[in-house]
């Protein structure tokens, strides 16, 4: 499901750093951007007790999704400074920091 949310083609680490950037330079931006983000974290959270049943519970489910949203800035933090050749792609860094992530707790 991840991966569908943050598969952007063929973004470059580069343009993601700019993008970071920008939005760091724009306040009206970084306040849109916390916005949708918490609607989207909210309906994330829906989801998660809509496919694991409401015994899941809107604690456990917040909980889920924070630690996703930690996941996705330390694998944009990881995408940005790559210099493999030839680059991963976005998805492919998000799905190795939910591994690492899913391994500390384990």
């Amino acid at each position: 499901m991840t991966r569908r949310l943050v598969d952007t083609g063929e973004l470059t680490p580069t343009e993601l750093a700019r993008t970071r950037l920008v939005l760091a330079a724009e306040p009206r931006l970084m306040a849109y951007s916390n916005e949708r983000l918490g609607r989207d974290c909210a309906h994330l959270a829906d989801l998660a007790i809509q496919r694991h049943g409401i015994e899941f519970g809107r604690d456990r489910a917040e909980l889920l999704v924070h630690v996703l949203a930690c996941a996705l800035d330390v694998a944009l933090s990881r995408f940005i400074i790559l210099h493999d050749e030839p680059i991963p792609s976005w998805a492919d860094v998000l799905a190795d920091t939910i591994r690492d992530v899913r391994g500390l707790f384990r």
